[in-house]
């Protein structure tokens, strides 16, 4: 890439429509040459074919390298999960990515963003401007992927690819901020069967806990922390629940279903939990639920940017 480098003129073929799908398997390569092994992998899951081919396509497919190219599939993910006949983030543990949560953590990203990013086009090809700008970087090492295109202004929106990235690089980033924390896979679905059994006290403490095992040097700045741990727990949560998450112009900021409970979350730094509650009630926020007959539970927190933990919560 420099100006006196031995090649100093290559072509670059990344963003180009025609070599799209090099790097990646096709829906059709699966269904041409993988079939037997989507059938076999379905019938030691106990799920039909049909199932096998969502799942995998939830797991593994979903990148981009043109706004016009078809879904592609990341080939290491998914032929080892054929292979292996399970589930998993295999392309994940090949390598740790602690160098791009340093990254994120040192420009002070707020981790929602990485779900809906807008990146000018012709950012994405460079290399040179990581310091300022780490979007690329996190594009062009497959964390980010191309979800959507505005051909008039020449920008792409940017997105986690699938759920064995999402799942993965949120469980990384979680472990790399709280590394005295045991956030285990077990400890992931205490906080999963908290919020199954109605339990929103134990579920409220462990978070207490998780902040309060947090360094200074580590939380930054307080509001962005908040949402950023918010957006950790609440993302996990969201492979094993349904999850809806919006903060601004005055709606609800996290709604949490499960089969027999719904959560309405509100939260407040610096000000009392029962402001949050009161927000709920007065804006009317379960409204949309009220026809559901699941046990509806409204939960108030306060964060204090002092102590930077959670000085309350109330429940309704």
């Amino acid at each position: 890439m420099s100006l006196f480098s031995d090649v100093n003129n290559p072509k670059d073929i990344t963003s180009n429509q025609e070599f799209s799908t090099l790097c990646g398997i096709t829906e059709r390569e699966i269904h041409d040459h993988l079939d037997y092994y989507v059938q076999r992998m379905a019938d030691f899951n106990n799920i039909s074919k049909d199932d096998c081919y969502k799942e995998l396509k939830k797991w593994y497919e979903g990148y981009h390298f043109h706004q016009n190219s078809e879904d592609i599939y990341n080939p290491f993910g998914l032929l080892m999960a054929l292979d292996c006949k399970e589930f998993k983030e295999f392309w994940f543990e090949t390598g740790t990515p602690t160098f791009l949560a340093k990254v994120i953590k040192n420009h002070g990203m707020e981790l929602s963003e990485l779900d809906n990013v807008e990146c000018d086009a012709a950012e994405l090809s460079k290399i040179d401007n990581f310091a300022t700008n780490p979007i690329p970087l996190l594009y062009q090492s497959g964390y980010l992927t191309i979800k959507g295109y505005d051909s008039e202004l020449d920008t792409y929106i940017l997105g986690l690819p699938n759920r064995e990235v999402a799942k993965a690089f949120v469980k990384f980033i979680l472990n790399f901020n709280f590394p005295k924390t045991e956030t285990s896979a077990f400890s992931i679905i205490s906080f999963v069967r908290d919020v199954r059994s109605g339990n929103i006290d134990s579920f409220m403490k462990r978070l207490s806990a998780l902040l309060a095992d947090s360094s200074y040097e580590i939380v930054g700045d307080a509001e962005k922390y908040f949402q950023n741990v918010f957006y950790l727990i609440f993302k996990l949560l969201g492979f094993y629940a349904e999850v809806e998450r919006n903060t601004s112009d005055g709606r609800m900021d996290a709604v949490v279903k499960t089969p027999q409970y719904i959560y309405v979350f509100e939260f407040k730094l610096d000000k009392s939990a029962q402001e949050a509650l009161d927000q709920i009630n007065s804006k009317d926020y379960p409204l949309p639920f009220s026809v559901d007959g699941r046990t509806l539970c409204k939960v108030g927190v306060s964060f204090s940017s002092e102590t930077r933990k959670v000085a309350e919560w109330v429940k309704e």
